[in-house]
């Protein structure tokens, strides 16, 4: 029986290990991130990542190269704890004005 190895593999599922969490789906870890893909794709053959993690490239089930750079998660921390710092800061500031106005 004569093999061929030349092409594409499989269509497959992509994944990532990620410390304190292990194998995780790439497309849905990159959904997850925020990455917007387009509906229907799958990361299926990741090749390459950069040294911090933020940075994935590889060919998708559709046979697209794609490359996906995650956000870093600092700054969706900070998405998230600006506008709730502010609100704790008014929230605290209101507070004052009606324990003097009690007094």
């Amino acid at each position: 029986m004569e093999r061929s190895f030349f092409g594409f593999p499989p269509v497959q599922t992509g994944t990532i290990w990620r410390e304190g969490i292990g194998i995780q789906d790439l497309t849905a870890f990159a959904l997850n991130q925020g990455v917007p893909l387009p509906a229907g794709t799958e990361l299926s053959l990741p090749l390459a990542i950069s040294a911090d993690g933020l940075t994935i490239a590889g060919v998708d089930n559709n046979f697209q190269g794609f490359v996906i750079v995650v956000p870093e998660p600092s700054s969706a921390v900070l998405a998230v704890m600006g506008p709730m710092s502010v609100f704790v800061h008014r929230a605290r500031k209101n507070r004052r004005k009606t324990l003097l106005r009690q007094v």
